[in-house]
């Protein structure tokens, strides 16, 4: 296979990226409680006109202590939301179509550090692989910063390549900015401090450019830090000295996400492409693409029975239809509890007040109308206080929402109601 156009190859990716994440789109969707409650709070944030400088805290919890990220994530996001008028399966198809444009700076600097054949071999990873098509077509803040770090890979090879000082300092501020989406990119910019310092030996002052610049990043959680009395240092310094009870399972097995290596897998990618070069040939690229299109569409082809991420038997289109129902009936002093996987129906909340309903009872002690979401008739037993305080009541309406799920409406009886 000759060599073919860069921007024929590049075009060429980019449309099959989006196609292959464009079936059963909407079915594949994962918007869930943490796609709504971030996007109630980035709501929140637009119609106050609010500047926070922290985002959405770590899966990891301890004796009521949280590890924020930075509120980069909520302002990325926002940019998808106010361009669709906050409509979740617009919003995330637009962050799709962004994550295909990063082709783009991915080819160019894997061209630059690797090769030709070293350049197709991860954009075709990038574009083909089931765990990038996954993380790539949802709202969340390990898909924004994988989204951004082939931008980071073309700033590295820019550098690497013309030796410009403001080039290193751009690298730093992008790698200090993508790790407030998630700290695990820390081990990037570690590796990346030790390459410049002991393989490409940049000297003592371009490092300290390469660190003023990642400060400069990172400057929204340092004053945030500096205005909290360092309240997430502490925090850190408090997960370190009880590390088994927070990063661990019940089990004793670390706990460990795919999302922690999508961003690190791209640096990897470029690693594996040095050693492999060799081997790199038009045939072998164009085979292993032909073999990860179909394994591709014969995978994604098929209509799930759940959105990715989300409960069993439920999806995005079914959150939609419970929205409908809930909307329609235009109940005062309500609320909402899903028994399947959030109790507290956050996605309905967040779709309900974009739509400005003002019905919504603040708590789940003194609201008269509650919708519940549950798999049967035995929604009382459920331990949740949101459902089973709800007492004494009575069973006004009942729709079917699926197969598996009923959406039951309930009225509480007291004195003035009854």
């Amino acid at each position: 296979m000759k060599k073919i156009n860069n921007w024929f190859i590049i075009i060429f990716f980019i449309f099959l990226f989006i196609l292959i994440r464009s079936v059963n789109f909407t079915q594949h969707l994962n918007f869930s409680s943490d796609q709504a409650s971030s996007s109630l709070r980035i709501l929140e944030i637009w119609k106050n006109k609010e500047i926070t400088l922290i985002g959405p805290s770590i899966s990891f919890h301890f004796i009521g202590r949280d590890l924020y990220f930075g509120s980069i994530t909520y302002y990325f996001q926002l940019i998808f939301l106010l361009l669709t008028r906050f409509d979740p399966i617009a919003g995330s198809y637009l962050f799709m179509i962004f994550a295909a444009l990063m082709i783009i700076p991915l080819y160019y600097g894997a061209l630059i550090l690797t090769s030709y054949y070293g350049a197709l071999f991860t954009i075709a990873i990038y574009t083909l692989t089931p765990i990038y098509i996954d993380y790539t077509r949802f709202f969340w803040n390990p898909n924004y910063q994988l989204a951004l770090t082939p931008t980071l890979i073309l700033l590295f090879s820019l550098f690497h390549k013309f030796k410009k000082t403001y080039l290193l300092f751009l690298t730093g501020f992008l790698a200090g900015l993508l790790l407030l989406f998630h700290y695990q990119y820390f081990v990037i910019v570690a590796c990346l401090t030790v390459y410049f310092l002991f393989v490409k030996k940049v000297g003592f002052k371009k490092i300290l450019i390469f660190i003023f610049g990642t400060i400069a990043g990172l400057s929204p959680m340092i004053i945030f830090e500096l205005r909290n009395n360092f309240y997430n240092l502490q925090t850190l310094f408090l997960y370190i000295k009880n590390y088994r009870e927070v990063f661990f399972n019940k089990n004793g097995s670390l706990a460990v996400n795919p999302h922690y290596f999508l961003s690190i897998g791209l640096f990897l990618l470029l690693i594996i492409d040095g050693y492999l070069a060799k081997y790199f040939k038009g045939k072998v690229i164009l085979i292993m693409t032909i073999i990860l299109i179909i394994f591709g569409f014969t995978l994604y082809g098929k209509i799930p029975s759940h959105g990715f991420g989300m409960n069993n038997n439920w999806n995005y289109p079914m959150e939609l239809k419970t929205y409908q129902i809930i909307k329609n009936e235009k109940l005062e002093n309500v609320n909402i509890v899903h028994l399947g996987y959030d109790t507290n129906a956050t996605v309905q909340k967040f779709l309900l007040t974009k739509d400005n309903y003002q019905g919504l009872a603040k708590d789940y002690y003194n609201n008269r109308y509650l919708f519940v979401i549950n798999e049967g008739d035995d929604y009382m037993s459920n331990p949740a206080y949101e459902v089973n305080t709800f007492i004494p009541s009575k069973i006004v309406k009942k729709w079917t929402i699926n197969k598996i799920y009923q959406l039951y409406l309930l009225e509480r009886i007291n004195e003035k109601n009854n």
